[in-house]
């Protein structure tokens, strides 16, 4: 999509609509139309004239259900209620009913009085060579036809949101990730966003945060209501006691929250998520000893409930003992980011993949967040292409197949959260030594993205990052200049397919061709435009189409 509206390049909210009903399957293959025509609105031709001031708008693409209802009644003559009948029809996929109306659009139909009931394109000049034509386009587009108020709806909606990220990114981005506070694979997400805009995301602290993410001094701040076992009550108590000063330290923070509402799991929680950090004591120290002091401020408190006043409280001018602290080592890294992840689901002093950034940024081809957000928006056009994806192993399940086989499904993490990946019998057997919890791995195999499935990579290929990167750095370098020609081969040559070329031939320009084997209809094309064959072309190309997809003629 992202792609798609660059070439695009939205001038007026109508733009918007229609790249939001033209991204999807069906009426996807009709986009380098509307981008050329768009560009060159001298070029648009229309079967009858007719159709001009109602395929305008869209540069002479049939694009919505609403367009479809005003050819019906512009040129075929029928009522409004009767075109929301075939709109209706259409929405509902009832090709049957869309046939039959074939015959009253081109020619009409009269009652048996004789009475004009739809007057017919005939009837109203149009030749019946034209109307057929117009009903096959009508009748193709019916199987994926969209409702424009539908996407009105989302084209302002997308609109605004762009609008308030490009003026107001901070406060943006604060806002949608307490929209999403539900959902670890969002706010990951939504890090990672921060990261590109060069926006810090700062840890929750009690003397900071606010119940909510916030912005704070050119950065967005984690909210509290973030954090496990942390309820509203409980934020709600550290924001309104913070108002009368800052918690000076830990016993401070807990005395002053003993007279509110005290409850070990929230203190535990807040420990882990590092928003006790303030007060200068080691996570793991804070963890050995909170229980212990808790207990002691609530014993206290029943004390003095009682009368029992302690020798210290009514000797004001002498400072009461301190409570004296058990010493630990400081946690682990591992343990520490562990420990942030269970309680806020993402990690955020760190990440466990921290040292080895730069190589998986250089070895992935594509990224949870990716993945993620193509098969919740049901974007199939990853569907079945090869990629490659390096992270951490968080859990390996293995599950008996029918054979009496076993297989494995894999939860794959990565900088900006994580995705399954399944491993079946044969690629288990090969590459079981190197499937385990813990592991850093590069994976290679084929997006999976189905209807109402979350994405999944279908493992061919498991390897340690280490020897994945020896293998490449230790490969003799191919010599592209004996290239002469690029052989592709896809099922069909859609308009995704046609968007990316044109892109690569963008960055890529040169006079060596591309040709592709379109396997569905048997056939060969040659791509218009020619490249210039060097490591990064190839690269781009393989990453997109599969290594097996790809094949370099010599010389």
């Amino acid at each position: 999509m992202i792609r798609f509206m660059k070439a695009l390049k939205p001038t007026q909210i109508e733009d918007i609509i229609a790249g939001i009903s033209l991204y999807r399957p069906g009426p996807m293959d009709s986009i380098p139309t509307y981008i050329k025509n768009k560009n060159n609105p001298a070029g648009i031709r229309y079967v009858t004239p007719e159709l001009k001031p109602i395929l305008d708008v869209t540069h002479g693409c049939l694009v919505y259900q609403e367009q479809v209802m005003e050819i019906v009644r512009k040129l075929g003559g029928y009522s409004y209620g009767r075109s929301d009948l075939v709109r209706r029809a259409m929405s509902k996929k009832k090709m049957d009913v869309m046939k039959k109306e074939r015959q009253h659009f081109v020619y009409g139909l009269d009652d048996e009085q004789g009475n004009v009931v739809i007057a017919g394109c005939v009837r109203n000049g149009i030749s019946a060579e034209a109307a057929e034509a117009i009903y096959d386009d009508m009748l193709d587009f019916a199987k994926y036809a969209f409702n424009k108020s539908h996407a009105a709806g989302y084209a302002i909606i997308a609109y605004q949101t762009a609008y308030l990220k490009a003026r107001y990114p901070l406060a943006f981005m604060a806002a949608c990730m307490t929209a999403s506070m539900g959902s670890h694979k969002k706010i990951a997400q939504y890090i990672k966003a921060c990261r590109d805009m060069k926006i810090e995301v700062l840890a929750p602290d009690v003397n900071r945060s606010e119940g909510t993410f916030s912005v704070e001094d050119g950065a967005v701040r984690f909210g509290l209501y973030a954090i496990k076992h942390v309820g509203k009550s409980i934020v709600a108590n550290i924001v309104e006691e913070r108002r009368t000063a800052e918690f000076k330290n830990f016993e401070d923070f807990l005395n002053r929250l003993a007279a509110r509402e005290l409850n070990k799991k929230a203190i535990e929680s807040l420990i882990k998520a590092g928003a006790l950090d303030s007060f200068g004591e080691l996570r793991s120290v804070l963890l050995l000893n909170y229980e212990r002091l808790i207990d002691s401020i609530q014993q206290n408190r029943r004390h003095n409930a009682a009368g029992q006043l302690s020798l210290f409280d009514e000797i004001e001018e002498l400072e009461k003992p301190t409570f004296n602290y058990a010493q630990a080592n400081p946690l682990s890294r591992a343990n520490r980011l562990n420990f942030e992840r269970e309680v806020i689901g993402v990690y955020v002093s760190g990440h466990p993949l921290e040292d080895y950034r730069a190589v998986i940024d250089r070895v992935s081809t594509i990224s949870s967040a990716e993945l993620v957000e193509s098969g919740e928006q049901g974007d199939v056009s990853l569907d079945g292409k090869r990629h490659q994806m390096a992270g951490l192993i968080t859990r390996v399940v293995e599950k008996g197949t029918k054979k009496g086989d076993k297989m494995a499904f894999i939860t794959l993490e990565d900088f900006y959260g994580e995705i399954e990946v399944v491993v079946f019998s044969r690629i288990l057997h090969s590459y079981r030594p190197h499937i385990a919890r813990d592991k850093v791995v590069v994976i290679t195999g084929s997006v999976s993205i189905k209807e109402d499935e979350s994405a999944s990579l279908i493992a061919d290929v498991v390897k340690p990052l280490d020897g994945a990167i020896a293998a490449r750095e230790s490969a003799a370098p191919y010599d592209y200049r004996a290239v002469k020609l690029i052989y592709l081969r896809v099922k069909a040559l859609t308009a995704d397919h046609q968007q990316f070329l044109a892109g690569l031939s963008q960055r890529h320009r040169g006079s060596s061709q591309i040709k592709i084997y379109q396997s569905d209809a048997d056939k060969v094309v040659v791509y218009k435009r020619g490249v210039s064959i060097k490591a990064p072309l190839i690269d781009e190309i393989k990453q997109y189409f599969g290594d097996d997809n790809v094949r370099l003629i010599d010389k």
